[in-house]
């Protein structure tokens, strides 16, 4: 049992988080409710692995309070916070379905590939989320998350290769995928060597409408990558904030990605 409350308190009280970020980080990271202990006093949290629902234990912040695992008061908050949410963006869940699918896998793709697509389980204190989860329809047009995931990983492996900014925007804004194939064959020899068998990745990339559009989704993916709280917010790649920011972002390079820990989410 870790005792390290730089690396196990969340990053904000859980009391403090929305319906809908709720929503999104039970079904991130659904083992870990039950290894959440929560101090009546000050309000301190921990998550205590392995020990899941583990006995209590004397507050380390305060000193004057116990650390529980949570209560049924505190799940039927928390379940009635996730319900008001829903009633009152009614493309929340379809949404956060289309996104559970995206990275996970989609019921019309077992055949193909001939395996279950995992489902949630949701615990019996959200078990109304059971049936609207089945229920949930398809939000419209998919936003398509493995695109923008797959389109800056094939930048970032450019970039690694010495390949610069502009080289790389010029074959990933190509709409031909086969102009976008004699583009990458014409860098220099280095860069084959160090990329190995990559071209069919470069076919396969999809087709980006310019620098501009570019950068936002690259800039989107990494934050996803290195940011659990930005995942949970459920922000899309274009915004009506970003897009008054267009002009501005015109003709900037992009940096280099720093290194970081990448979540299995069916991209590679």
């Amino acid at each position: 049992m870790s005792r390290n409350t730089n690396r196990n308190r969340p990053a904000r009280p859980l009391q403090e988080w929305s319906g809908r970020e709720l929503l999104r980080l039970f079904l991130e990271q659904s083992r870990m409710w039950r290894a959440v202990v929560q101090c009546p006093e000050c309000g301190f949290e921990a998550v205590l692995w392995p020990d899941e629902g583990g006995p209590a234990i004397p507050c380390i912040q305060c000193g004057g309070g116990v650390c529980a695992p949570l209560d049924e008061a505190w799940w039927t908050r928390a379940a009635e916070r996730i319900r008001r949410a829903c009633l009152r963006d009614r493309t929340l869940l379809p949404t956060v379905k289309d996104e559970w699918e995206e990275a996970r896998g989609r019921p019309e793709e077992e055949k193909r590939f001939g395996c279950e697509a995992p489902r949630p389980r949701f615990p019996a204190e959200l078990a109304w989320l059971t049936d609207a989860w089945e229920k949930a329809a398809k939000p419209g047009r998919p936003f398509g998350a493995r695109m923008h995931y797959r389109r800056a990983h094939v930048y970032d492996r450019l970039h690694a290769a010495r390949v610069s900014s502009e080289k790389i925007a010029e074959i990933l804004t190509d709409p031909s995928p086969k102009s976008r194939q004699r583009r990458y064959d014409a860098l220099p020899e280095s860069v084959h060597q160090f990329l190995g068998d990559f071209r069919n990745q470069i076919q396969s990339v999809d087709y980006v409408s310019g620098p501009v559009e570019l950068r936002r989704s690259i800039q989107w993916a990494r934050r996803q990558w290195s940011s659990p709280e930005f995942r949970l917010t459920g922000e899309r790649v274009r915004t009506r904030r970003r897009a008054r920011r267009s002009a501005r972002l015109a003709g900037r390079a992009i940096r280099p990605a720093k290194e970081m820990t990448r979540p299995r989410l069916g991209v590679h």
